[in-house]
């Protein structure tokens, strides 16, 4: 019991996390793709893919399937980045709220 209450004493907790869209903007781009030509190829509009570029809307697993077709990023790593991006946020809107 000592040694997990240890582990849990020096666990870090980062105080910032980088948002699932700043990555995708950042994906599209490394594609040399704009935004209208990945929302084309991913058969979404421009302001859909707009608002997930801007943390308006979460990725889907679909559009995280979509994405592992046209931008050759594994699904799996779209949808656990908004899974973790979404219980980031929850840990700091508790902590600040308890």
């Amino acid at each position: 019991m000592t040694t997990i209450m240890a582990i849990k004493m020096y666990e870090v907790q980062p105080d910032y996390m980088t948002t699932p869209g700043e990555i995708l903007r950042d994906t599209i781009r490394s594609k040399n793709l704009t935004q209208k030509q990945a929302a084309e190829n991913l058969g979404t509009s421009v302001k859909n893919l707009s608002n997930i570029i801007n943390n308006q809307v979460s990725i889907t697993p679909e559009m995280a399937l979509k994405f592992e077709y046209v931008l050759e990023t594994p699904a799996s790593f779209w949808n656990n980045l908004a899974k973790n991006y979404q219980e980031y946020k929850l840990k700091v809107h508790y902590k600040w709220n308890i």
